[in-house]
């Protein structure tokens, strides 16, 4: 199927793989349910393009390519937003969204206090506001790629 995307105008995806459902929408975007997930032409990020919305896009990235020492762990309530109530991890990708200044890439942020989880299997996705300190709505990545440790996903 052809959709609009807000940074490479039409673009092909496979909405029965892509499409996924925030039930919650995202914060900020909460009447935009539905949101295709796609590799960006400029690894390692990916675009989270709405379907109700062509100007609703995020840029993506692997929270682990920052921190390898990254911790995620889902509650009752999230695996509720995903339609599960336990959770295969083999089924599960988890993203942070991205913030990039016009003209200054160097400058790029990640919010690893709230990542995107999604469920492969029943095709939902939340994001999941996390209680641990070390994780914060803005961190630098150029400053994180320099850490080193494990990341894991904890359920």
């Amino acid at each position: 199927m052809k959709i609009q995307s807000k940074y490479y105008g039409s673009i092909d995806v496979d909405i029965e793989k892509q499409r996924y459902f925030f039930e919650r929408g995202i914060p900020a975007f909460e009447h935009l349910k539905y949101w295709v997930l796609c590799e960006s032409k400029q690894e390692p990020f990916y675009i989270l393009q709405s379907l109700d919305d062509e100007e609703s896009a995020f840029f993506l990235m692997n929270p682990w390519l920052c921190r390898p020492d990254y911790e995620v762990k889902l509650d009752d309530a999230d695996l509720k937003d995903l339609g599960e109530s336990c959770i295969e991890m083999d089924n599960v990708l988890v993203f942070a969204i991205l913030a990039i200044p016009v003209g200054k890439p160097q400058e790029m942020r990640i919010n690893l206090q709230a990542p995107l989880v999604f469920d492969q299997k029943t095709k939902k996705a939340s994001q999941v506001v996390l209680n641990d300190t070390r994780w914060k709505v803005q961190h630098f990545v150029a400053q994180e790629l320099e850490r080193e440790g494990k990341g894991r996903v904890i359920c």
